[in-house]
């Protein structure tokens, strides 16, 4: 029988993801305390707003806020990433 190959999982994809993955953390790192914190309890933990507002002792507002600058930061940081690994091709 034919076997079709599970391309997902070669080793450089593997590299690069764990670039990437590093890359990310390394940008999360460098959020300023007030969006890590927001950003790690929604993201990462998978919180709800209501949840991370409780516990930070925050409005759901400025929750959202805090998220919606931390995912601009990080989107910043990643798009600069991307284009010097573009460049870095050529």
């Amino acid at each position: 029988p034919l076997e079709i190959v599970d391309w997902s999982h070669l080793p450089e994809d593997t590299l690069l993801t764990d670039e990437v993955r590093a890359y990310l953390e390394e940008a999360v790192r460098s959020l300023p305390e007030s969006l890590k914190t927001v950003f790690l309890l929604r993201e990462i933990e998978g919180l709800s707003t209501r949840e991370t507002a409780e516990i930070l002792q925050l409005s759901e507002a400025a929750v959202k806020t805090r998220l919606s600058r931390a995912r601009l930061r990080l989107r910043e940081q990643l798009s600069v990433y991307y284009r010097s690994q573009m460049e870095y091709e050529k």
